[in-house]
C-alpha cells in the first residue's frame, strides 16, 4: 500500500478512506462520534435540524492493533502528537491532519471521559462504526451536553427503536451496564430527561419521546448490583463522574 495519498478535505470521504485502509490491513478500527451517527442515521440527511459540520474524527481500536494503527495513520499523512502519544498511547492516541486543520482522536479499548465505556467486545458487530447503542452511550455519558450532542442523540432515537438486540438501541446491553454502575445510571438518567425536554420543546416526532421513555423505564426496572445500591445511598453528595481534560495540539 505504498500509493497512499494525503488526507482529503471532505471529512466523510476521509473517514471512509481511513476505514478502507484499516480494513485492507486487517486492523479493527471503528468510527464513533457525530460523524458516525450521521453515517448510521438517514434522518440527518432529511431534517435540517440535525445537520451540522464535523470538525474532527474519532475512532476506537484495540490494544493489539496499537502499533499498526500508529503506522497506518503516519502513512495516511497524519502527524502524531509525540508527547501525548508517549504518555497516553496505551489508552488514547492523537493525530493531526495539518493541511485541513483536523484532529484525529483514537481510543484504545475504552473511552475514559466523564465515565468509562469498554468497547473491547463491540468492534466486531459493525464494520465501519460502533453499534448504535454504543454511539448513543458515548453521548449520554457526557455530563455537560451541548445542543449538538442532544441533536445527535435525538437522531438515534428517531431512526432506531429501543429493543433487545444490536440492530436497534439495545436496552438489554445498556441496562446491564447501568445496573452495575450508579454513576453511569445517574448521568444517563439526567441526560435522557434533558433530551426528552428538548425534543418536546422543538416538536420532534412522538416516537422519539416514546423511545426515550422506553429506555428510561428499562433502566429503572433493571436489576441493580449491591455496589450500585451502596453508591446510590451516597448519591450526589459525592461527584459521580470524571472531569476529562480537553486535549489540544
Amino acid at each position: 500500500m505504498s500509493d497512499i495519498h494525503a488526507p482529503v478535505a471532505d471529512i466523510t470521504q476521509e473517514a471512509y478512506r481511513i476505514l478502507e485502509h484499516a480494513d485492507a490491513e486487517k486492523i479493527s478500527l471503528r468510527l464513533l462520534g457525530g460523524l458516525a451517527i450521521r453515517l448510521r442515521c438517514s434522518s440527518i440527511e432529511n431534517d435540517v435540524r440535525f445537520q451540522r459540520s464535523y470538525a474532527d474524527l474519532d475512532f476506537v481500536t484495540l490494544t493489539q492493533w496499537n502499533g499498526k494503527t500508529k503506522a497506518l495513520f503516519a502513512r495516511l499523512g497524519y502527524v502524531g502528537n509525540k508527547s501525548f502519544n508517549s504518555r497516553h498511547g496505551y489508552q488514547r492516541l492523537l493525530f493531526y491532519d495539518e493541511l485541513n486543520e483536523r484532529k484525529i482522536d483514537i481510543f484504545i479499548d475504552r473511552m475514559n471521559m466523564c465515565h468509562t465505556l469498554d468497547f473491547r467486545n463491540r468492534l466486531s458487530i459493525d464494520k465501519q462504526t460502533l453499534p448504535v447503542s454504543d454511539l448513543l452511550m458515548t453521548k449520554l455519558q457526557i455530563v455537560e451536553l451541548t445542543e449538538k450532542d442532544i441533536l445527535d442523540t435525538i437522531a438515534l432515537f428517531h431512526d432506531y427503536a429501543v429493543e433487545k438486540d444490536d440492530l436497534a438501541i439495545n436496552a438489554s446491553y445498556i441496562t446491564r451496564l447501568v445496573g452495575q454502575d450508579w454513576g453511569l445510571y445517574r448521568t444517563f438518567e439526567l441526560n435522557l430527561n434533558k433530551i426528552s425536554a428538548f425534543a418536546t420543546e422543538h416538536a420532534f416526532p412522538a416516537q422519539v419521546l416514546e423511545r426515550i421513555q422506553t429506555l428510561i423505564s428499562a433502566m429503572e426496572g433493571c436489576p441493580k448490583s449491591a455496589k450500585w445500591k451502596m453508591r446510590a445511598v451516597v448519591g450526589e453528595r459525592v461527584r459521580w463522574y470524571e472531569q476529562p481534560e480537553e486535549t489540544h495540539k
